[in-house]
């Protein structure tokens, strides 16, 4: 799947509508999905009716795998996991996949991005549903934006752009790693593995979250993958101006007076006893 995106990426951005067709028609052979987009309105349903899918799930004895990101979530861990599980859900039927959000609050930036209604229907850590299933013998992970948790050890794939820790190293399963900007952008480029491309309005949650994990496409964030998946995004997505996008997802994310919660916001070893309100201050970076 990563293979067969990166290509058709780079078809895409080149209008070689030959190597398109041909990656496309491999992808059709693999997969067998009938649709050739994905939309944001099955997006928004798949999202909305997790957390029901997960309850009969448990009752019926299915197989679940949560797909969840990292602590002190960020855009791009929350989105990353959503579009996982959805993308997951097109091609394994037989298995119930639930995003989930560790903690329990949606961040205002994410909420921003996705809408009230996806926003309200996504499960958390702490919900009663997701602690049922932790313990039923059900459940199985997938990881995003991470490679390091409590649940590792029932782990089946790890998508993520940080380093990789010995113990994700020695576990033998699948694993989607590069050192890009984002685990969206990873995430986007297996849909354009499955031949599939995405409609305006999904594009543009999967573009804001990229944006938001590259610091406005900062060069120190940015690889030429980067570039090439989120000009895709972009211009689907329609978006004009990338600082007014960034800075709007950003003033709802640093709107809070809570210093505590700032503090804790999305953190990073590499920033040392920094937390996010300290290094990502509006207009710092």
């Amino acid at each position: 799947i990563d293979m067969l995106g990166a290509v058709r990426i780079m078809a895409k951005s080149k209008d070689d509508q030959v190597a398109l067709g041909q990656v496309d028609d491999i992808s059709h052979a693999l997969f067998g999905l009938d649709k050739k987009t994905v939309d944001f309105a099955s997006f928004s349903s798949f999202a909305q009716n997790s957390q029901e899918k997960l309850k009969e799930a448990l009752a019926e004895k299915k197989r679940i795998v949560f797909v969840m990101g990292h602590k002190n979530p960020d855009s791009d861990t929350a989105i990353s996991c959503l579009a996982e599980a959805y993308r997951n859900s097109l091609i394994d039927k037989d298995t119930v996949f639930v995003p989930v959000i560790q903690g329990s609050r949606m961040p205002d930036e994410i909420k921003k991005l996705l809408g009230k209604e996806i926003s309200d229907s996504i499960m958390f850590t702490e919900d009663s549903d997701y602690e049922a299933a932790l313990k039923s013998g059900q459940a199985r992970w997938i990881l995003v934006d991470q490679n390091v948790s409590d649940v590792q050890r029932f782990a089946i794939s790890i998508v993520d752009h940080h380093i990789l820790s010995a113990k994700a190293k020695r576990q033998d399963i699948s694993k989607t790693w590069e050192m890009v900007g984002s685990t969206t952008a990873l995430v986007a480029q297996k849909f354009h593995g499955m031949g599939l491309d995405i409609d305006k309005d999904l594009a543009r949650i999967l573009y804001g979250a990229t944006l938001m994990d590259t610091e406005d496409r900062s060069d120190k964030k940015m690889t030429y993958k980067d570039g090439l998946i989120m000009d895709d995004l972009k211009r689907i997505s329609a978006i004009e101006d990338d600082k007014e996008f960034y800075r709007d997802l950003m003033s709802h994310l640093l709107n809070t007076d809570d210093a505590e919660l700032l503090f804790n916001r999305d953190y990073k070893q590499d920033w040392g006893i920094f937390g996010f309100a300290v290094a990502k201050i509006m207009g710092g970076f």
